[in-house]
């Protein structure tokens, strides 16, 4: 089992609060073996934080087995049947969810350089240490706005890796020069039929024409993405924006599915 400090612990499966919903909606079943006990969490003497109300909660109590949280209640809660429980005592702290809606967890890790240049499996690697402590500073789920992360989604979602839940969103689909062209000067000029190697490892795919657009976004689709973003402008000023037209193009695939 995977051992947390109390801080630690106390911190990360608090966060979850806001995000038990969430949790059900999860893509990829979480892989658990048929004889063992249940894990569970009992974080005692705590005010919540919802992320709605202004107020925070009366002192509560909260169960959580497995990765769902089963129980919210300001009186005391009895330790499930047979479960491997954890007691822990909040103290009258805080427990608040936490979510990051814009990162790149396959490009926060190390340099943007390192990426481009670098073996794909040390670039997982390094994502897979990151993943872990951003789920030691309370991020419980991401949306990946970009990126090769599908493996390290499988990693986590399987219990091979610890991190927070993902949502992907593939590569980053651009045209050339624009908010998702990583490639180096010494790639130039483009051939066609020659994809760089950030389009080799799925990190982003350029895209100049409609027909283009579209066939990338429905690859991203057919790898199973989550969420999606459509950039229109971006800084500094001189950055190419793939036009209105077929931005338009990219959201109608997805609003299709």
């Amino acid at each position: 089992m995977y051992q947390l400090n109390k801080t630690s612990l106390y911190t990360v499966i608090g966060l979850c609060y806001g995000l038990a919903g969430l949790a059900q909606a999860q893509s990829t079943p979480q892989t658990t073996l048929p004889d063992a006990a249940p894990d569970a969490i009992l974080i005692e003497n705590v005010r919540i934080f919802n992320g709605s109300s202004e107020q925070l909660s009366p002192s509560s109590h909260v169960l959580v087995v497995g990765n769902l949280i089963k129980s919210i209640s300001k009186t005391p809660i009895a330790a499930p049947p047979g479960a491997k429980l954890t007691r822990i005592d909040g103290g009258g702290r805080t427990l608040m969810p936490l979510i990051d809606n814009h990162t790149h967890m396959m490009m926060n890790s190390i340099s943007q350089l390192a990426v481009m240049t670098s073996d794909i499996g040390y670039v997982n690697l390094a994502a897979g240490a990151a993943a872990s402590k951003m789920l030691m500073r309370g991020y419980t789920s991401v949306r990946d706005l970009g990126g090769p992360v599908f493996g390290l989604k499988k990693g986590i979602d399987s219990g091979m890796v610890i991190g927070p839940r993902i949502w992907p969103s593939g590569a980053m689909v651009s045209q050339t020069g624009g908010h998702g062209d990583f490639r180096l000067p010494t790639e130039l000029p483009s051939a066609p039929g020659v994809f760089s190697y950030t389009e080799r490892i799925g990190a982003a795919m350029i895209a100049d024409d409609a027909a283009s657009v579209q066939k990338r976004v429905r690859e991203q689709f057919f790898a199973h993405i989550l969420s999606a973003s459509v950039h229109h402008r971006c800084v500094p000023a001189w950055c190419v924006t793939i036009c209105s037209g077929m931005s338009s193009l990219a959201v109608n695939v997805c609003c299709a599915r």
